[in-house]
C-alpha cells in the first residue's frame, strides 16, 4: 500500500476547494430540464447535440436577464466587497491530460449570450485542444511540492481573491458552467452539484433518454447564498430551465 505526498496541483486544488468552502455559503440545487425539443432539432438536422456549448450559451442569456447571478462576493482585507460584472463571462474548468492523470485548468468564455453555440462549442474544443505547457496555469502548478512553491501559489490566490481587480485582470467571469457531459452514461443518471467562487456554478453532467422518449438534462446548481437572495436563486434557476426546455421563438434560434 504505497502512501505518497501530494503533487503541487493536487495540494494547489485541495487548498482551493478548502478555501472556498470556509468563505460561502453553498446551497445545492437539483433540476431535472426536458430539452427533447432541443435535441429534436438537432436530430432532424442530422447534428449531434453540443450540450455544453448550448448550456454555457443558456447561462449567458441568465445572466443577462438576471445580472444579480453575475456576481462575485470577494472577502478583502477592507471586507466583504461585492463586484457585479457589467460584462458577461462565463468560466468554464478544463481538464488537461498529462502523464496519465489530468489537471484542472479553466478557460473564460466572453459574451456568450452573443455568440452562436457553434461558437462557443469551437471556443471550447480551442480550449481543451491547448498544450498544459501554454496554459497560465502551468507555470504555477508543474513544479515540485516544495514550501516555496506552495507559498507562491498561496500568495497569488491570496491576491487573486482578495483583490478584486486582479480577479479581472486574470479575466474571472461572475458565471460558471462546469461539464462532464463526455463521459455522459445514459444508463448511470448521474448528478453533481458543483461550486466555485461565483454567485452560481451550473454543473452539466448527464443527458439521460427515458423510457417515454424523453431527454432530460440534468443540471446540479451551486448557489452562493451570500452573494444572491434565495428569491433571486429561485427565480433565475426556473429561468435556466425554461431557455433550455421551451425557449421563445426568438431564443430557440439561437440554440441551433
Amino acid at each position: 500500500m504505497p502512501i505518497r505526498r501530494q503533487s503541487l496541483h493536487e495540494w494547489f486544488l485541495d487548498y482551493q476547494l478548502r478555501h472556498e468552502w470556509k468563505r460561502r455559503f453553498y446551497n445545492p440545487v437539483s433540476v431535472d430540464v426536458d430539452v427533447t425539443s432541443l435535441a429534436e432539432a438537432y436530430e432532424a438536422r442530422g447534428r449531434d447535440v453540443p450540450w455544453s456549448a448550448i448550456v454555457v450559451k443558456a447561462a449567458g442569456l441568465l445572466a443577462q436577464r438576471h445580472p444579480e447571478v453575475n456576481r462575485v462576493v470577494f472577502r478583502t482585507f477592507y471586507g466583504a466587497r461585492v463586484v457585479d460584472f457589467d460584462r458577461i463571462t462565463v468560466n468554464f474548468p478544463v481538464l488537461y491530460p498529462r502523464d496519465g492523470e489530468s489537471i484542472l485548468g479553466a478557460i473564460a468564455i466572453p459574451e456568450p449570450q452573443s455568440l452562436s453555440v457553434d461558437q462557443i462549442r469551437d471556443h471550447i474544443r480551442s480550449g481543451r485542444r491547448r498544450k498544459l505547457e501554454d496554459t497560465k496555469v502551468a507555470r504555477w502548478v508543474l513544479g515540485k511540492n516544495t514550501f516555496l512553491n506552495r507559498l507562491r501559489l498561496r500568495a497569488i490566490h491570496g491576491a487573486v481573491n482578495h483583490f478584486p481587480r486582479l480577479y479581472l485582470k486574470f479575466g474571472g467571469g461572475g458565471v460558471s458552467v462546469t461539464s462532464l457531459l463526455f463521459l455522459s452514461d445514459e444508463d448511470v443518471k448521474l448528478r453533481v452539484t458543483p461550486y466555485g467562487p461565483t454567485a452560481m456554478t451550473i454543473g452539466a453532467i448527464t443527458v439521460s433518454k427515458e423510457p417515454d422518449g424523453r431527454r432530460l438534462l440534468r443540471l446540479g446548481i451551486g448557489f452562493d447564498h451570500t452573494a444572491v437572495r434565495g428569491d433571486q436563486a429561485v427565480a433565475a434557476i426556473q429561468t435556466m430551465a425554461r431557455l433550455l426546455q421551451s425557449p421563445e421563438p426568438e431564443t430557440r434560434a439561437q440554440f441551433l
